[in-house]
């Protein structure tokens, strides 16, 4: 995920240009501040205008990469672009200033985790995976419902069980609610909040809310969840209930449908 405080409009343009296809693009100012607080993006990108915000203070405490757009590095940009014959457009040309400029990756935890599917599963996950996995465990609380993710798929909760049910996989609910669960557990595993702050910053308004969802899932309370043991036990649960080599091939086919090249 990425998030933008930044003042017109070709820069923001610019930054959906140099994002992934599997991360979303933040930059209303409600929207970035709740996701410096409650979510994992994997940077702030910020103009001269905003750089004293104090948005930039907390993505800083939460240790969040900054990313500067100076006036001057625009009109650099500017120049360059205007020699070259045909000149590109605008948005996509400062976008690919930008795309050099970011951080590679994403936040380290949801990469290791990726990484450890991989492993586990013993194969390449495909792009379809990616697309949904990143979106989730970047911004659990923004994706609480198959609904909730209908603009990133472009369907609807029903049409999207109607796919996953005709290859033979599981309900994506199923999928969702993993993805949910590894977040909470990082959340829980590294912030050291009250179980009733994670539940409200996760989503679940109430700390009742969120045991049900991990005893729903995992059959285990939050408190079950703190510390590295239960990582690796869920990774390979997960992996084992939802990963098996017929699913990834299934997943293998939603790919033209649900993400690009991700």
């Amino acid at each position: 995920m990425i998030t933008a405080l930044l003042r017109t409009p070709v820069l923001r343009s610019a930054v959906d240009a140099a994002a992934r296809p599997d991360e979303d693009v933040l930059a209303e100012r409600a929207d970035v501040l709740r996701a410096i607080r409650c979510a994992h993006p994997r940077v702030l990108v910020v103009d001269d205008h905003h750089a004293r915000e104090s948005a930039v203070e907390e993505a800083r405490a939460r240790c969040i990469p900054l990313l500067r757009v100076r006036d001057a590095d625009v009109d650099g940009w500017e120049l360059r672009r205007r020699e070259t014959v045909p000149p590109p457009g605008r948005s996509e040309y400062y976008g690919a200033q930008l795309r050099r400029l970011l951080p590679q990756g994403g936040p380290g935890w949801i990469d290791r985790l990726l990484a450890d599917l991989v492993r586990v599963s013993g194969r390449r996950l495909p792009a379809s995976f990616r697309f949904l996995a990143r979106r989730v465990l970047e911004d659990p609380s923004r994706y609480p419902t198959l609904e909730a993710l209908a603009p990133v798929t472009g369907v609807g909760s029903a049409a999207l069980r109607a796919r996953f049910r005709r290859r033979g996989l599981s309900s994506p609910l199923d999928y969702l609610h993993w993805f949910r669960l590894f977040a909470v557990v990082y959340h829980l595993d590294t912030r050291k909040d009250t179980v009733s702050v994670a539940a409200m910053a996760l989503g679940f308004q109430s700390s009742g809310n969120l045991a049900r969802f991990t005893r729903g899932v995992c059959q285990q309370v939050p408190g079950e969840l703190r510390g590295g043991d239960a990582w690796p036990m869920l990774v390979i649960r997960f992996a084992t209930a939802l990963l098996r080599p017929e699913m990834l091939e299934a997943w293998d086919s939603l790919d033209a449908l649900l993400a690009q090249e991700a």
